[in-house]
Formats: structure tokens, sequence, C-alpha cells
């Protein structure tokens, strides 16, 4: 007879596989994104500004749609939504956030980059994110919402899937969503520039409508899930996000000619950043629902529950990161570069890993305490120090070698 502890044991070991499992995934859709980056690397090159609101766009997704799985987790856990059709109320207003979090947040994040990289072309570099952002929300947010509900009706931890998930869906479509933005921006651009304009203000109108909707249910007992709170501080950890993630750009455009000479070197960059974001926003979802179930402790190190997730992350780390040299090897000898730079991803990503996972739990801690629901800013934080602590690593890293 099966005992409860069995049952138990089963179930993580279930969830467990299942993490790892879709980590492995996650490392492999990345792969496909620098794949395709090194494919498409001539247009990229001619089109510099490209490479520069790469690590901005790629962020907003993951950003947006970790907090957006992260809060429909914890209502799940909380009983304030049920994993059934998407015509709830809770369910329907997060959706509604998550979609005008997207369009706002890539309308300021487009504008930006367009003041750093090319002022004189800021509609096309602003139509550019906004385009490519409303076609990933609409693909992501409805595909992820079903997911987790399978998850959840099966009795396995949705927060196993939380970062991996989001992390592959929004890496693997942000390529190919940019790069067709930008032909369907400059065939606009060709017939006469004002279409461009107006394609800005429709898409910023609609984001306004979807607010105003959402904005509808306020005042409803969701307390912390106040969609007027939620937007506006997703909106603003995006732009903060997207301010790092310029110079994450910056600082792979200034390299990009080493990174097209040797392009295992470009082909490894996102896979390397992405298991640190991963591993870390998968940790930050179980603390956002410890915390908001009283599991975890507000300590200055992680302790119980957070401790054992803390080193389990590092040691998933560092067998994700062994795929990392296998994929770069396999790749430099098909393209005939040196093998020594296959070490450059595996030690700026084990690094960059120990140190972000500690900063995710200090900055979790923190903004519990202040209030502030860490799903809706942690992870949005969080992600973008991944990658630039990772790629300032990565870069220092090269130098050292090559």
């Amino acid at each position: 007879m099966t005992t409860y502890v069995q049952l138990e044991s089963r179930r993580r070991l279930a969830e467990h596989g299942l993490g790892l499992f879709s980590l492995l995934l996650c490392n492999y859709g990345d792969f496909f994104t620098g794949y395709l980056v090194t494919l498409f690397s001539g247009i990229f090159e001619h089109a510099k500004f490209l490479i520069v609101i790469l690590p901005v766009l790629m962020n907003l997704r993951g950003c947006t749609y970790v907090a957006y799985s992260t809060r429909i987790i914890t209502k799940l856990r909380l009983g304030v939504i049920e994993p059934r059709g998407v015509r709830q109320k809770g369910l329907l207003v997060e959706m509604k956030a998550a979609y005008a979090v997207s369009l706002l947040s890539n309308l300021i994040a487009g504008i930006l980059a367009a003041l750093v990289v090319d002022p004189l072309h800021t509609d096309i570099v602003t139509a550019v994110a906004m385009l490519s952002g409303l076609i990933g929300v609409s693909i992501v947010v409805p595909l992820s919402t079903l997911g987790f509900f399978e998850v959840f009706k099966r009795e396995i931890s949705p927060e196993t899937l939380a970062g991996p998930l989001e992390s592959i869906i929004g890496d693997m479509i942000t390529v190919p969503t940019l790069l067709a933005a930008f032909i369907i921006i400059s065939f606009l651009y060709s017939i006469d520039r004002i279409l461009v304009t107006i394609l800005i203000i429709l898409i910023t109108l609609s984001a306004f409508i979807i607010v105003r909707s959402a904005l509808k249910e306020e005042g409803k007992p969701y307390t912390v899930w106040s969609p007027k709170k939620t937007i506006i501080e997703n909106v603003i950890a995006g732009v903060v996000a997207s301010m790092i993630e310029l110079i994450v750009g910056l600082k792979l455009e200034s390299r990009l000619s080493t990174l097209t000479t040797y392009k295992v070197l470009l082909f490894a960059a996102f896979p390397a950043m992405a298991v640190v974001g991963g591993v870390a926003v998968r940790y930050a979802a179980y603390l956002n629902s410890g915390l908001h179930l009283g599991s975890i402790e507000h300590e200055p190190l992680p302790r119980g529950v957070a401790a054992r997730y803390y080193y389990r992350s590092i040691m998933i780390s560092l067998g994700i990161y062994m795929n990392v040299i296998g994929m770069s090897i396999i790749y430099a000898l098909a393209m005939h570069e040196p093998l020594i730079l296959c070490l450059v991803p595996f030690a700026a990503g084990m690094l960059s890993t120990v140190i972000m996972l500690y900063v995710t739990y200090l900055l979790s801690i923190f903004l519990f305490r202040k209030g502030i629901n860490p799903a809706n800013v942690a992870t949005s934080l969080i992600m973008p120090l991944c990658d630039l602590t990772t790629v300032t690593i990565y870069m220092a890293v090269l130098s050292l070698i090559h």
C-alpha cells in the first residue's frame, strides 16, 4: 500500500523533473533565439538599433508574462480564481492588465530606445517595439493561462513552470515578431511615413481602452490585486527594466563585430543570460507564494524553504550550463571556431546565477515588507539585472580569453 510520504515524494520528484525539463526546454528555445540572431546577423548589422532594442523587448516580454503568470499562480493558490474558463472576473482583469502593461511598456521603451540609438527615427523604433509587443502578448497570455490551469488541475506546482515557460515562449517569439514588425513598419514607411504614426496612435488608443476597461474592476475586494496598482507597478518596473536592458543592448552592440566574427559567442549569449533569468524568476515565484502564505520568514539570509530552493536552483543551473557548453561546442565545431570560447557562457552564467539568486531573495523580501506585491515588481527588475550582470561578466571573461 502506497503511503502518504511515498505519494508526496513522487509528487515532488515529478515537480523537480518537470522543472528541470522546462528549464532545458527553455535553454534550447534560447539557443533557437541565438541561432536566429546569427542567421539574420546581416539585418542586425544593417539596422543596429534592432540589436540594441532586442534585449529590451525580450525583457519586457519576460517581465510582462512572468508577472502575469505569478499573479495567476498565487490567485489559484488563494482560491481567487479556478482552473477553468477565462470568463472569470479575477482572471479577465489580469489578462486586460497584461495587455495594457505590454502595450504601454513597449510604447515607453520604444521611445527611450529611439532617443538613445536613433532619435531621427523615433517613430520607426517605437512602432516596431509596439507592434511586436502586440503580436507577442496576443499569443502568450492565452496559451500560458491554459497551460497553468492544466498543470494546477494535475496537482503539480505551477511555480515549477512560472519562469521557464514564460521565458521560452517570450524569447522564442521575440526575434520573429521583432523581424516581422520591422518588415511591416519598413513597408509602411516606404509607402508614407504618416502610416507609421497612425499605427502608433491606434495601438496606443487600444492600450488606453483596455486600461479603462480594467479599471472598471477597481473597488472590488482584490486588495493587492487592484488593477490600477498592478498596471502602475508593472509599467514603472517595465520602464526601469528597459533602461537597464538598454545598457545590455549597447554592450552587445559595442562588441557586435567580435560577436559576428565568432558567432558561437552570439549563439550562446542569449541562452547564457536566459538561464540566469529563468532560474531567478522561478525562485522568485516560490518566494512570492511563500511570502503570501507565510511559510518564508524575513531573514537577511535564506533559511528553511527559501534556502532549500536557493541551493536547489544553483544545482539545476549547473546542469543547464553543462548543456550550454555542449551546444556551444557543437556549434563551434560546425563553424570551425575556437573551442576555448565555449567557456565564456559557462563561467559568466554560473557566477551570475549565484549572485542573482541572492539578489532575488533580498529584493522579494524588501518589496514585501514595503507592501509592494513582489509579483508585480520583483520579476520585472530581476530579469534585466540578471541580463546586465551576465553580459557584464560575459564581456569581462571574453576580454580575458580573447
